[in-house]
């Protein structure tokens, strides 16, 4: 991945293009309610006349289009925010005339998949892909919090400019994310630090209904914990951050956690123990004392 940098010329020409908005979803409505009020709008769709009614939207001659998948003839970019499973059907599905410009700019938002995506696809001009590294939650907030993420983006000429002009109207941070190989683990990376802390949320509290522990506001202070965390991390780094009874050594309390797993929930051992072991990673290069590091690696090897 590298940084990518935007060009004050083509940013300058972009701000007077006018852009289509495809798929009316979380990402969808976010985006298309960034353009609006950058006053760039010319229409968003999506298949349901119900989606595309509740985009919110501050200017009265966007067009909102449903039905069979089309944008606004004066639409100069479009920008795909539509799931990769239905992306092929979607652009298969335009008008011969909306895919034939060769003055038309196409992005995907997606973040598994880069510029690659548009091989075989039937589109002429510029063809790229866009990504904020954001958790989407479907408010009008949404279009705020797009400020300081990082994008991924991908494309070369026209494609690369819109991206990096879409960039700069959020606020957010750019960086070239090329490639399949690239994109997958790019991809697999945001799932693992969003959609992970999901599935750790749901094993903390399973854990705690187990015990019979019972509070109406520990399942929110479970996720205000993991908030903490990742503000941390974004603070100090991984390393600066991390805390607990694995990075200080404390292999009583490992015990005592391994103990309680195989005796209640012996399903989420592995789950611990692979979580821990990058956490006995950090407490080495903190300097704890090799013992405890050993102790500590033959308890997560089941050894102990």
């Amino acid at each position: 991945m590298r940084h990518a940098a935007p060009d004050e010329g083509a940013s300058r020409s972009l701000a007077a293009r006018s852009w289509a908005v495809l798929g009316a979803g979380r990402v969808g409505r976010t985006l298309a309610g960034l353009l609006d009020r950058h006053h760039v709008l010319a229409s968003v769709w999506s298949r349901e006349a119900s989606s595309v009614a509740v985009v919110n939207l501050d200017s009265q001659d966007v067009d909102r289009l449903h039905g069979p998948p089309n944008v606004a003839a004066h639409a100069s970019v479009v920008l795909v925010a539509v799931p990769d499973e239905a992306f092929g059907a979607t652009i298969a599905a335009l008008p011969a005339e909306s895919r034939d410009d060769p003055g038309r700019v196409w992005l995907h938002v997606s973040g598994a998949s880069g510029a690659e995506r548009w091989r075989g696809k039937g589109v002429c001009g510029s063809t790229g892909a866009v990504h904020p590294l954001m958790s989407f939650q479907g408010t009008p907030e949404d279009v705020e919090r797009l400020s300081g993420c990082f994008m991924a983006i991908d494309g070369d000429g026209d494609a690369r400019d819109a991206a990096l002009w879409l960039a700069r109207a959020c606020g957010a941070h750019p960086g070239m994310v090329s490639g399949s190989a690239q994109r997958v683990a790019y991809h697999l990376a945001a799932v693992l630090a969003s959609n992970g802390v999901y599935a750790l949320l749901a094993a903390a509290n399973h854990i705690v209904q187990h015990a019979g522990i019972e509070h109406d506001s520990l399942g929110e202070g479970l996720a205000s914990l993991a908030f903490g965390s990742a503000a941390g991390a974004r603070e100090r780094g991984v390393d600066g951050a991390a805390t607990g009874p694995i990075v200080r050594g404390d292999i009583g309390t490992v015990r005592r956690h391994l103990a309680w797993m195989s005796e209640h929930r012996a399903e989420l051992l592995p789950l611990y123990r692979e979580l821990a072991r990058p956490l006995v990673g950090i407490a080495e290069r903190r300097g704890i004392r090799p013992v405890l590091l050993a102790t500590l690696r033959t308890l997560l090897d089941g050894d102990g």
